[in-house]
């Protein structure tokens, strides 16, 4: 009996050899050789491309565990303390007291209470921006991580109010024992979440990476895709005669000449803002080295001074860019770097804070990409204009563009089974799911 059972788990069992094609470890492909001994091969799931991202959240959905009800909680907490906040702004606007204004001097006790009312209705504002539902959320993480970016971009505001109404906390500072503490309760809640948020980095990482994979698997079906029109369209062309060849000469002539007009307008605006981004970085590339040298930390300011666009890629980075920049400054106005121009220095560095420049990036860089789109259309126009300028030798080109496309097909279904078989490996390794990829 035992023998029989040995001879028909073996016949069941997967060879290293195609492990491999899977993409699979080896000692993967043994535990799995071993399991299927006792239990029999597992059949793979089938998952379509189309329904790859569903299936990556539902399973990424499955390994957060109680992220969701735990931050549920928070939240919930968190929007009862805004509520409170709301209160309390209200009683605050309709107080009658008189402001104290004991120590200070030539101050207008009217303009007070008018700042007073300006204050509450802006802290009002800026506490309404609060959203805690995300209808077109991902996942739990997504929802909560967009949720916590919302909530940190509201303590800021606060933090920007407070220090536009300097006047009124100062002299009503009897009155805001409530907006203290409510405020403590806002930022402690925000760091629960954000401390939630982070006991599950690594699990989002490992979803990111299976994510990248798909969004490349995605990318080389939609080239494919395109491609296959373009080799239709180039079959088509070579049957189609060229009696209007004049006329779509003129006509595509008109379009490249106001395609390369538009890309010399992007190519002016987007060196126009290179050269603000540069001036406002420049002028700290030696403090920066200087602030690096007294620093022990593992980011350095003169890597984000000396290249902005290529190391500040997202609001992490662009944080941490900021962070340094203020350390900068303290350390500049402490005394502890020695710099010749520090009033220059000091300067520019709140030229810098007080400008956009996250924002002047990623419009260098959208600028970037409209740069590139709009080449692939003037080189798309130029060969069809040259196309029918040369029909002389129409077949001879049609037919080394239909090779080179065909080369592209096979290169792009090369990496369409690269990319599967790097998801089905990423599935089984962070999710313990088995699956095959079908189109």
């Amino acid at each position: 009996m035992l023998t029989c059972m040995a001879c028909r788990t073996q016949s069941t069992t997967l060879t290293d050899s195609s492990y491999k094609s899977l993409g699979i470890a080896t000692n993967t492909a043994i535990l799995l050789n071993g399991i299927s001994m006792f239990f029999g091969r597992r059949k793979p799931e089938e998952v379509s491309v189309d329904n790859l991202n569903q299936f990556l959240n539902l399973q990424f959905e499955k390994k957060l565990g109680q992220l969701g009800s735990r931050s549920r909680t928070i939240t919930d907490n968190l929007n009862q303390t805004i509520l409170k906040f709301s209160d309390a702004c209200d009683r605050f606007e309709k107080l009658e007291a008189e402001p104290s204004v004991e120590g200070r001097y030539s101050v207008n006790i009217n303009s007070i209470k008018t700042q007073k009312g300006r204050y509450t209705s802006s802290l009002k504002h800026i506490l309404s921006s609060a959203r805690f539902e995300v209808d077109d959320a991902a996942n739990s993480y997504d929802k909560y991580r967009r949720i916590l970016s919302d909530l940190e971009r509201m303590i800021k505001d606060i933090l920007e109010a407070n220090a536009n109404f300097k006047i009124v906390l100062y002299c009503y500072s009897n009155h805001l024992w409530d907006f203290k503490s409510l405020f403590s309760e806002i930022e402690r809640r925000t760091e629960e979440l954000k401390s939630e948020l982070g006991n599950k980095s690594d699990e989002f990482s490992e979803y990111s990476a299976v994510g990248e994979h798909i969004l490349r698997l995605n990318n080389c079906r939609e080239g494919a895709g395109s491609l296959k029109k373009g080799m239709d369209a180039l079959k088509n062309g070579t049957r189609q005669g060229n009696e209007n060849s004049p006329d779509k000469d003129v006509e595509i002539s008109r379009k490249l000449c106001d395609k390369k007009s538009e890309l010399a307008r992007l190519n002016k605006e987007r060196s126009s803002l290179h050269d603000r981004i540069t001036s406002l970085t420049l002028p700290l590339e030696r403090a920066s080295k200087k602030l690096d040298h007294l620093s022990s930390g593992k980011a350095k300011l003169h890597v984000f001074v000396e290249k902005p666009i290529n190391t500040i890629n997202n609001e992490s980075e662009y944080g941490e860019f900021r962070s340094l920049v203020q350390e900068l400054n303290k350390k500049i106005h402490e005394g502890s770097i020695d710099l010749k121009n520090g009033d220059k220095v000091s300067e520019a560095v709140s030229m810098l804070l007080n400008s956009d420049i996250y924002s002047m990036i990623n419009s260098f860089k959208a600028y970037q990409q409209k740069e590139l789109e709009m080449s692939g259309e003037i080189d798309a126009l130029e060969r069809g204009q040259n196309e029918i300028r040369n029909e002389r030798t129409a077949s001879e080109r049609h037919a080394q563009e239909m090779a080179d496309m065909e080369a592209r097909a096979k290169e792009i279904e090369k990496n369409k089974a690269a990319e599967k078989s790097a998801i089905e490996k990423l599935f089984l390794d962070h999710y313990g799911v088995l699956i095959s990829i079908i189109d």
